[in-house]
């Protein structure tokens, strides 16, 4: 149980707010209300400067941070487990294992929001749209799929789409088991997570069609 408010109650809070000030690295109610208030054009050409941003970042070697998996947290609660001299996984070392992980991907995330300038703005707009949306898990959610978006390869085989072979290297003939050979990693999220990223590509979308008008004088 936690006391921190979900974005919903955060959006809802803010449109009863008699306080709208904009202070720099604070985010206050005015920033809930400016973020709800982005037309899809607005927020595809936001998206599109966040792309420009990762391309830029990952030639620099930057990373997108992957929250764990069920496997890894396992693994890593079976080595605490040992390190205790514990016989058996119990909860409190599966829990310290989860924790663990899920401070380490916290403090990856930070750094990647320092270096990409626009993250926090567009991960805040997402938010709303997914709290708007009923999304449950509202922060995880929109967050997964935004660094999906930024980069889809599948996280099994890198994008390569097939199984690496016995010899240190190369590929085998196999497709990738996780992605079925597409190369593409699954979006997170389920129902709510697909409909994001079609929302998030019909910004796009529409704010590219917005430039190629501007571009041919039309608006």
């Amino acid at each position: 149980m936690t006391d921190t408010p979900t974005t919903q109650e955060r959006y809802a809070s803010a449109t009863q707010s008699s306080s709208l000030r904009v202070e720099a690295g604070l985010q206050g109610d005015a920033d809930y209300l400016i973020a709800a208030g982005w037309s899809k054009s607005r927020f595809g050409a936001a998206l599109m400067r966040l792309h420009s941003e990762w391309d830029a970042a990952a030639r620099r070697g930057c990373q997108i941070p992957r929250q764990a998996t069920r496997k890894q947290i396992a693994q890593l609660a079976r080595d605490i487990a040992t390190a205790k001299q514990s016989k058996q996984v119990e909860k409190e070392h599966s829990d310290a294992a989860r924790k663990r992980l899920e401070d380490g991907f916290v403090a990856e995330l930070k750094e990647t929001m320092r270096m990409l300038k626009m993250l926090p703005e567009v991960r805040l707009h997402l938010q709303l749209t997914a709290a708007l949306d009923e999304c449950p898990e509202t922060e995880s959610v929109s967050c997964a799929v935004l660094l999906h978006w930024l980069k889809p390869v599948c996280g099994a085989c890198s994008g390569r789409k097939f199984q690496l072979s016995p010899r240190a290297g190369e590929l085998s003939s196999v497709a990738c088991r996780s992605c079925g050979g597409s190369g593409h990693g699954k979006v997170p999220g389920g129902e709510h997570g697909r409909k994001l990223l079609t929302y998030m590509e019909d910004c796009v979308g529409r704010a590219r069609q917005g430039i190629r008008y501007r571009l041919n004088g039309r608006a």
